[in-house]
């Protein structure tokens, strides 16, 4: 699933069922809205907050829901590197 674009990158939603993992991504080339720590740490605040929320709410209706954990990444498409900025367990609270 694709959301919006962000900037000159997109950002991608996926899910692991392996590791029970929601993964967000994006495409960056360095000069783009993530390029600053601040900006990645701001990505990683929302998608902790905003994606934990929306996956316990899915695990309290969704009995097989099994996915309980966050990937915040980003690729640099200009260098080929992956970056991991966070990741986590969702936990109620």
């Amino acid at each position: 699933m694709s959301l919006p674009p962000l900037g000159t990158g997109t950002v991608k939603l996926g899910f692991d069922p392996v590791e029970h993992a929601m993964y967000v991504w994006a495409d960056e080339d360095g000069y783009g809205p993530l390029g600053g720590r601040a900006q990645q740490s701001h990505l990683t605040d929302v998608v902790e907050k905003t994606g934990c929320r929306k996956l316990l709410a899915e695990a309290d209706t969704n009995s097989g829901w099994r996915y309980d954990r966050y990937v915040v990444a980003l690729y640099w498409g200009d260098e080929g590197e992956k970056q991991i900025l966070d990741s986590g367990s969702c936990t109620k609270g």
